[in-house]
């Protein structure tokens, strides 16, 4: 059965929402778009043979079975709401439960107590500090999938504290649908933990960066993923940032990857963090309490950053992505 914020969905008074779900179990022909966090967005459309595959692959991925019970939330733009919830859910005929609002989330999860959980980094990090989400129990949690965004410090060991069996962070995109790799480790995968189902290269830059390009083995366009790798040992890498968000500092040649900067921020107490090059400057823009000190002395970096603590970073309504292009008020 599928629920809708507590309800079977046909009997659901949000009629997008119902609609929506009808829609896709009708046709399994998927437009979705990018997230649109770097202001523009781009529309993609997976067949429906396509959408069946990924949903037979992510169904035994997750171990679903008839006995299963999943909790997601709604995202009306996202391809993970689909190709991770609603269809594998289908496939395994076990229970769907979708949430339209992030605040009742925890609340959810303590009624539903299901076995299988989709969790956004932002989710977490907008709730781990609160009486409510302290005294969770998720010793029913079979898999808590993370994925989406960086994967905050932290985040994987509190999950697994409160209980959940297994939890993953998982790499995917809009036009090569998740789950295209995943790990029990902290955003750092191995080879082996790539889908069978897809192909993937390098792109080695003029600047020396490396690229992550990839596709499912049905398509015949690669996708560009604009994800910078570094390698490490033992054949594993990290997804270090985005290539249109990265920087260069003129008085030393060392590249800025912001993503990495913003989590040791929150890392460091900051609610939301955004990082920016201004005036030649490194400059961190954080919310909340977060420990200056602490974070310059976690960095690591060898140029000079700048905290600035303001008032508000704007994240975007569906994935709670913070977005790169706002204007910061000098």
């Amino acid at each position: 059965m599928i629920y809708i914020d507590g309800v079977e969905y046909l009997d659901c008074d949000n009629d997008y929402v119902r609609s929506s779900v009808i829609d896709y179990l009708e046709n399994w022909n998927v437009t979705v778009s990018t997230s649109g966090t770097t202001g523009k967005p781009k529309v993609f459309t997976h067949d429906k043979k396509l959408m069946r595959k990924i949903a037979e692959y992510n169904a035994e991925y997750f171990d679903l079975n008839s006995n299963s019970s999943m909790l997601a939330l709604y995202n009306p733009r996202g391809i993970g709401f689909t190709t991770m919830s609603l269809y594998p859910c289908a496939v395994a005929n076990c229970d769907v439960f979708i949430e339209t609002t992030v605040s009742n989330y925890p609340d959810r999860l303590k009624e539903i107590n299901p076995t299988h959980t989709l969790l956004l980094p932002n989710v977490w990090k907008t709730w781990h500090k609160h009486k409510k989400w302290e005294n969770l129990d998720l010793s029913n949690i079979q898999l808590a999938q993370v994925g989406s965004d960086v994967t905050p410090n932290g985040m994987m060991e509190d999950l697994r504290a409160k209980g959940a069996k297994k939890v993953n962070t998982a790499y995917g995109s809009t036009e090569v649908p998740p789950i295209i790799m995943s790990t029990e480790k902290q955003d750092r995968y191995h080879f082996n933990d790539i889908n069978p189902m897809i192909d993937y290269k390098n792109v080695n830059h003029e600047d020396g960066s490396i690229e992550w390009a990839c596709k499912y083995k049905d398509q015949d366009d690669w996708w560009y993923s604009g994800d910078l790798i570094e390698y490490g040992d033992d054949g594993e890498f990290l997804f270090a940032g985005r290539k249109h968000n990265t920087f260069k500092m003129e008085n030393c040649g060392d590249r800025v990857y912001p993503e990495q900067l913003e989590k040791v921020a929150v890392d460091s107490g900051a609610d939301l963090a955004l990082c920016r090059k201004v005036s030649n400057q490194c400059v961190i823009y954080y919310t909340g309490n977060m420990d200056e000190k602490d974070f310059i002395s976690k960095h690591g970096c060898a140029y000079n950053i700048v905290p600035k603590k303001i008032d508000s970073i704007e994240v975007d309504d569906n994935l709670r992505k913070v977005k790169r292009n706002q204007v910061i008020a000098a």
